[in-house]
């Protein structure tokens, strides 16, 4: 549960910073 949880938070935060990043 617990590495599942963080793996979704890291995609999140990569797919966001990949967004952000130009």
């Amino acid at each position: 549960m617990d590495g599942s949880r963080r793996g979704h938070v890291i995609d999140d935060a990569l797919l966001a910073s990949f967004l952000t990043s130009p």
